[in-house]
């Protein structure tokens, strides 16, 4: 789901249930990804991290997202947690969907 998201999978280990992945945002992004009053000659990646485990019958899926801001140049200027509530909610949503789809054989 996160690479059909644009995002470029870094780390990935099934058996640890660990996964790492970032993509650059481009673009003014509707879940209010600013560069944090910066100039626009920053740069902004959003890194996600993942630990889904077993919990009982269930399964449990946390995921964390940061904005890492750099200058084009490289040089890190901050890397903020993402705390907007809608982003994990549509987040979590399209996992939903995507998940279905896989049970669905479709």
């Amino acid at each position: 789901m996160l690479q059909d998201d644009g995002y470029v999978v870094r780390f990935g280990d099934t058996s640890l249930g660990l996964l790492s992945a970032s993509k650059n945002v481009t673009e003014v992004d509707v879940y209010n990804f600013p560069l944090l009053g910066e100039t626009s000659s920053n740069l902004l990646d959003v890194e996600a991290s993942a630990n889904v485990s077993r919990y009982g019958q269930k399964t449990r899926v946390r995921v964390n997202f940061e904005r890492k801001i750099t200058t084009r140049e490289g040089q890190w200027v901050d890397a903020p947690q993402v705390n907007n509530a809608k982003f994990y909610q549509e987040f979590f949503a399209k996992v939903d969907k995507e998940l279905f789809i896989e049970s669905e054989g479709l």
